[in-house]
């Protein structure tokens, strides 16, 4: 479990879904409890989590994920932010367009 609560909003998350009950008080104080008890402990090799558990940090290594992460966690936190992230990305799209109009009729007067 201190592999999976880091903070409080993973206690709270896990709280929320039936995972952990909370008796503590704060979602705080379910973080610190889980990672003081897992702050000896070791995975046993033998494990079918050892397995899992790299598997899980080769995926959160890989830089496509953390961008997409970061994406997610920092501008798709409403639907108004998803809004204008994919606007921006069609005014982007657009604009790129516009230009590639407005230099190609330039560049075939030049070859006639």
């Amino acid at each position: 479990m201190d592999n999976v609560i880091k903070s409080g909003d993973d206690a709270r998350l896990l709280g929320a879904s039936g995972v952990v009950s909370n008796g503590l008080g704060s979602d705080e104080a379910v973080a610190e409890m889980f990672n003081r008890l897992a702050s000896e402990a070791e995975l046993d090799r033998r494990s079918a989590l050892h397995g899992v558990h790299g598997e899980v940090n080769a995926y959160r290594e890989k830089r496509w994920n953390q961008w997409r992460a970061s994406l997610v966690r920092n501008h798709a936190g409403n639907p108004w932010a998803i809004v204008s992230l994919v606007v921006a990305f069609v005014l982007l799209v657009l604009t790129v367009l516009q230009t590639a109009y407005t230099v190609l009729p330039y560049y075939q007067e030049q070859e006639l």
